[in-house]
């Protein structure tokens, strides 16, 4: 803006101006060192380059303009003056535009960042305020995506996103062996269930493209190498573990000795297919959480969520977070409370990022005023997610999942697992069965590279803590919620879940009402107490008996492919009729946690 203001306008000068000024010649007089106040000044805001001559394109006066009238003469136009205000509109116009600009931004990103997670239009609304002031709208469209994704695949090469250095900075590392993949897994570049599996997919898939031309036996032993780095890399994580087993199988499906080409385009469709199928299976379980949350009268609904369970742990979208996000569609008012996450602030630093990218109203707090919260009646829910979950509904989640689950249910606040079924582990009885994971020293002990207890102390960080089943008010899945009892329905859950079909955001069964019906489900093994359809037989153990179908790892009694299409023959809708044995409908109500006490010893 011009720093000349109305008071610094020529017209203050009219007094020592000379009469007939209008016609005098363009240059000054000796000695004096302002134009004549006659002159007509410059229409640029710029000044003149020299005060003693006139600016560029200012010509001296035309005969014609000469011969004015006296009253003209004596009532000259403040050109100065025209050009401040000419000059103050422009600029307000200016910001006008830059303020619709920013809005309409903002609208836009909250826009395609819900329509890219729940598949809504892809279009934004024409802004009425930039139509008013007659401009265009200076800010661009935004990208589809609002986020990065945690990871990409491209011609041979996995890109990771460096998720312990987010949201400071962006730092991504490119793999080139399923090696390098196996130790970012290891070194938690990347953290959550459902990101783990498309991530180990991917990093096979970058050992079978380097073992193209290879001989088949070195193709063999890199490809089981690899898949042996991947299992130890995680060891914890079902999700890993069940892709692993799904491209496993594709390979064997066409040999292990096939030809280097036929071997990696096979891994390369499971790995997509499995990328796809976690998106959509993500998407209808944040559909079957947001059902199942209440609606409070004239006040924002209040959960508190714990855990990566956001997009950047899924893939393309989170678990909890993806329940909120629905809510929010819905046009249901959400307050979001947000664990911190120690000792890596997984909450702090990803979640609330993630959440705040969406527009969705949160609060960070510490992890031990969660308890605090509760017991005051400021929640409506909670809101978890889970590394592994046994046959008898025990799970595996992170650390601090446990004491907040227990306070929960002390208080009568339902708490929810929100894990798609690639994370139900039949062959686990219960919790005892889990796995412990250790986190590194350094992650508890220093805070922003300084070490904060003596060096002489020891260091205990566990990443995983145990949740009894009778915490849990249930389990949040692409193919709806899951009530007790966790024995027969994780079971009945598991067998009947149909894959999602490529192009059906909402995941539902592809054939038409009125189409032909489900095959019947098989009939229970003799002896079973409570027979539910589609449930297997299983020993004490959990680890398969008579209804199993393999032996070894997958003697779970669903199959090599637990997500793949002899899994089901029924799709979610064929649990629809009604309440039954299974527990899973449209609208299950269950108990409420604080019915039960945990069992010793967890």
């Amino acid at each position: 803006m011009s720093d000349r203001t109305p008071g610094d306008a020529p017209a203050d000068r009219e007094p020592d101006r000379p009469e007939g000024s209008p016609s005098a010649p363009p240059g000054p007089p000796a000695g004096q060192p302002d134009p004549p106040a006659g002159q007509p000044a410059p229409n640029s805001p710029q000044p003149a380059p020299a005060p003693a001559q006139p600016a560029p394109g200012q010509a001296a006066p035309t005969p014609g303009q000469a011969a004015s009238t006296p009253a003209q003469a004596s009532q000259p136009v403040d050109l100065g003056r025209r050009s401040f205000f000419r000059s103050f509109s422009r600029e307000a116009i200016q910001t006008a535009a830059q303020l619709v600009g920013a809005a309409t931004a903002l609208q836009r990103s909250s826009l395609a960042a819900t329509s890219q997670l729940l598949g809504g239009g892809s279009g934004a609304p024409a802004d009425p305020l930039a139509q008013l002031l007659g401009v265009d709208d200076p800010a661009p469209p935004p990208p589809a995506v609002q986020f990065r994704s945690p990871y990409r695949y491209l011609d041979g090469q996995l890109t990771i996103v460096d998720q312990r250095r987010l949201p400071d900075e962006l730092v991504e590392v490119t793999c080139h062996t399923g090696a390098e993949v196996a130790a970012c897994i290891r070194d938690r570049l990347v953290r959550g269930g459902p990101v783990l599996g498309q991530v180990a997919a991917y990093g096979l898939l970058v050992a079978a493209e380097r073992t193209r031309g290879a001989s088949e036996f070195i193709r063999a032993a890199t490809l089981h190498g690899t898949i042996n780095a991947l299992r130890s890399s995680r060891p914890t994580s079902r999700a890993m573990e069940a892709a692993l087993d799904r491209m496993l199988a594709a390979w064997q499906a066409v040999g292990e000795h096939a030809a280097g080409d036929l071997v990696a385009n096979v891994l390369r469709s499971e790995a997509e297919a499995i990328a796809d199928e976690t998106m959509l299976d993500l998407a209808a379980l944040g559909r079957a959480g947001a059902s199942v949350l209440p609606t409070p009268f004239e006040r924002h609904l209040e959960v508190l969520v714990h855990g990566p369970v956001g997009a950047l742990a899924g893939g393309a979208l989170g678990t909890a977070v993806a329940v909120v996000l629905e809510v929010q569609v819905q046009q249901r008012r959400v307050h979001v409370w947000v664990s911190e996450g120690r000792p890596a602030f997984q909450g702090a630093r990803i979640t609330a990022f993630e959440l705040g990218r969406l527009d969705i109203g949160h609060t960070v707090i510490a992890d031990v005023a969660a308890a605090g919260l509760i017991a005051r009646g400021s929640l409506d829910a909670v809101l978890v997610g889970a590394e592994r979950i046994a046959r008898n509904g025990d799970v595996s989640a992170a650390v601090g999942t446990y004491p907040i689950a227990a306070v929960a249910a002390r208080h009568g606040v339902p708490l929810y697992v929100c894990a798609p079924t690639s994370t139900i582990d039949l062959r686990v009885g219960d919790g005892w069965g889990f796995m412990t994971e250790e986190g590194p020293d350094v992650e508890l002990a220093e805070v922003n590279g300084r070490r904060v207890p003596p060096a002489q102390s020891q260091v205990h960080n566990p990443v995983l803590d145990v949740t009894p089943a009778a915490l849990v008010r249930g389990f949040v899945t692409e193919v709806g919620v899951i009530e007790p009892p966790f024995e027969e329905t994780l079971a009945h859950a598991l067998a009947r879940r149909q894959p999602p079909v490529a192009g059906d955001v909402r995941g539902e069964a592809s054939s038409p009402a009125g189409g032909p019906a489900p095959a019947p489900e098989p009939p229970a093994a003799p002896g079973e107490t409570a027979p539910v359809p589609g449930a297997t037989a299983e020993d004490e153990d959990g680890w398969g008996g008579e209804g199993s179908t393999d032996a070894g790892p997958d003697a779970s009694g669903v199959g090599p492919d637990p997500v793949g299409p002899e899994a089901t023959n029924a799709g979610p809708e064929a649990m629809d009729a009604g309440p039954d044995a299974s527990g899973v409908g449209p609208d299950p109500v269950g108990p409420g946690p604080a019915d039960a006490d945990a069992p010793e010893g967890h």
